[in-house]
């Protein structure tokens, strides 16, 4: 009978923090500084279901948009145009796939086509500035930040907030997201847990990026991306995770579940 009871007592016990943990995290609101479109589905997909079907906000800063895009097409040795207006509308239908209703998800764009691969020729004081004032209008519990890359707009990105999140301007908490090429200085700490359906329905944002998809061995592929999530987990004995490294954590940290 005693041990019937503990048991009880404990299930009841997860239950009420469970449930306080889910009333919790409707409070999220989550700033996503994405240098591109495509890396906030890359590198949270997973997360942005999480926060917003817990009734939670995310908010998303693309850092450039796009006029004509170019990308290299290792398959026949060329490179290949595609229209930025294209891009646009995958990108909205990618977070709205991720998205758990439309209105838990906003965004805006820092910067037009000009700058899209050429962050460089901006002032970073300016990138600075911008995602200051995002800060101070959606004032986010949680902040991520792109991690360091081959890429010279993640590279620009990540510097810019590494600035912005000086405790006297911004002492929320900070993690930094897993995109594509990270170089040593990415060393996850922090593993979110995903379900199946949420794999699923990663995988499915990232394919309406169809002027991104890549053939399966290229590190920005649906594939690749897919199979990055089952590496992940592996490290944390689960079938599928996305990885972030934490910068800072402060008491104002709502967890996910």
């Amino acid at each position: 009978v005693g041990s019937e009871m503990c048991i009880r007592d404990r299930t009841n016990t997860i239950g009420k923090l469970k449930k306080n943990k889910e009333q919790e995290m409707d409070d999220n609101r989550v700033l996503i500084i994405s240098p591109h479109q495509d890396d906030e589905t890359i590198g949270c997909g997973g997360l942005i279901q999480k926060v917003t079907s817990s009734g939670g906000k995310v908010h998303i800063a693309v850092l450039t948009s796009v006029d004509t895009g170019v990308k290299f097409n290792k398959s026949n040795g060329n490179y290949q145009q595609y229209d930025g207006r294209l891009r646009e509308k995958e990108f909205k239908n990618a977070v709205h796939t991720l998205a758990h209703s439309p209105e838990c998800v906003t965004w805006e764009y820092y910067f037009d086509g000009a700058y899209h691969h050429r962050l460089d020729k901006v002032c970073i004081s300016d990138i600075i500035n911008r995602i200051e004032q995002t800060i101070l209008q959606f004032r986010p519990n949680i902040l991520l930040l792109p991690s360091e890359t081959w890429d010279q707009d993640h590279r620009i990105t990540n510097q810019a907030c590494m600035s912005v999140i000086r405790p006297h301007f911004y002492s929320g908490t900070v993690l930094a997201y897993e995109v594509i090429g990270e170089n040593n200085s990415f060393v996850p700490n922090y593993y979110l847990n995903l379900s199946e359906e949420e794999v699923q329905r990663k995988t499915k944002a990232f394919a309406c990026y169809a002027s991104q998809n890549q053939q399966k061995l290229h590190a920005v592929s649906a594939s690749s991306i897919y199979d990055k999530m089952k590496y992940r987990g592996k490290m944390i004995f689960k079938d599928f995770a996305e990885a972030f490294m934490v910068l800072r954590v402060t008491d104002n940290l709502l967890l996910f579940s």
